[in-house]
C-alpha cells in the first residue's frame, strides 16, 4: 500500500486544560514498499514534565528505528524499550520532572496492513463498514472496572463513575516495562476503512458515536474528519476535559495480500 492510496491528519486541542501534554507524528518512508508510520503520546506529570514525556518518547522512538530496514514494526519492542529509557534519563538529569511519563501508541501501515505497539490507555480504532473495534488493550482500571460490572460485582454506573477509572497499569515511565500490546499479525485493511489513534481525550464520545460521525462523513479529508471529531468532543463541554488528539488514516485503495481478520490477534509482551 503506497501512500498515495492514503490520506492522513492528525489535530489536537487542549479541552479545559491550560497546557498540552499530548504529542503526535507521522513518519513518511519511501522504498521498495513504502510505509507510515504513526506515533502518539499522552503525557502525565503535569506543565513541563507530561509534554517533555511525550515528545521524548516520539523523539526516541523514531530515532532508535532503522528506517531503511523493513518490516519497521520488527524494531517496535526495541524503539519502544529506547524510548522508555530517554524519560529515565530526562527524569534523572531533572528532578523536576521526575515521575513524568506517558501513554505511547505506533502504527505501521505497509501492504495493505497495519501492525502496531501500544502503551497505556491511548485508544486505536479500525473503522470498517458499519463496524468500530478498538484493536489495541486498554491498559487502565477502566477495562477492569468494566469487567467487573458485566459480571455483576458492580454497578455499570459504579464502573463508569468510579474514581479509579483512569488509573494506568502501565505507561512509559522510566521503570520496568510490564504490560505491553503488541500486534501479532498484520491487520487487514479495505478500501473506504479507516485507522484512528486519540488520547483518551477522544473517550468523551462513546465508540458508537464515533462510528456514528465517520459513517456520515466517510468520504470526508482526513484533515476534516480529525476537526469532525474533535468538535464533537468540545461541543459536550465537558467539565475538565482532557486534552484530545486525533490521528485519522483513511484507505483510498485496497491493497492485495492481506492478513484476513480473523487471523488477527493481540498478545501481551514484556520488555525489561
Amino acid at each position: 500500500m503506497t501512500r498515495d492510496m492514503l490520506d492522513y491528519a492528525g489535530a489536537q486541542i487542549a479541552g479545559k486544560r491550560a497546557y498540552q501534554e499530548d504529542a503526535f507524528a507521522f513518519r513518511a518512508v519511501t522504498g521498495n514498499d513504502e510505509s507510515l508510520i504513526c506515533l502518539l503520546a499522552d503525557g502525565m506529570g503535569g506543565h513541563a514534565a507530561g509534554d517533555v514525556a511525550a515528545n521524548t518518547s516520539i523523539e526516541a522512538f523514531s530515532d532508535a528505528i532503522e528506517w531503511q530496514s523493513r518490516p519497521l514494526h520488527e524494531q517496535f519492542i526495541r524503539a519502544l524499550d529506547k524510548a522508555n529509557r530517554a524519560i529515565y534519563r530526562t527524569a534523572k538529569d531533572d528532578p523536576a520532572k521526575e515521575g513524568m511519563g506517558c501513554t505511547f501508541v505506533a502504527v505501521e501501515i505497509a501492504n495493505g496492513h497495519c501492525n502496531w505497539i501500544s502503551i497505556g490507555d491511548s485508544p486505536l480504532f479500525h473503522v470498517s463498514g458499519n463496524q468500530i473495534r478498538r484493536i489495541n488493550a486498554d491498559h487502565s482500571m477502566a477495562q477492569q472496572l468494566d469487567a467487573a460490572a458485566a459480571r455483576g460485582e458492580i454497578t455499570p454506573e459504579e464502573a463508569r463513575n468510579s474514581s479509579s477509572r483512569n488509573i494506568l497499569l502501565s505507561a512509559l515511565t522510566g521503570d520496568p516495562i510490564t504490560r505491553v500490546d503488541q500486534s501479532k499479525a498484520a491487520r487487514a485493511l479495505g478500501k473506504g476503512d479507516w485507522i484512528i489513534l486519540a488520547s483518551d481525550g477522544l473517550e468523551t464520545l462513546e465508540p458508537n458515536e464515533i462510528l456514528s460521525l465517520v459513517q456520515r462523513h466517510r468520504d470526508s479529508s482526513a484533515k476534516q474528519m480529525c476537526s469532525l471529531l474533535l468538535q464533537s468532543v468540545e461541543s459536550r463541554n465537558k467539565p475538565g476535559q482532557d486534552n484530545a488528539t486525533v490521528m485519522a488514516v483513511r484507505v483510498l485503495e485496497r491493497s492485495a495480500g492481506a492478513v484476513p481478520d480473523d487471523e488477527v490477534t493481540t498478545r501481551p509482551i514484556r520488555a525489561g
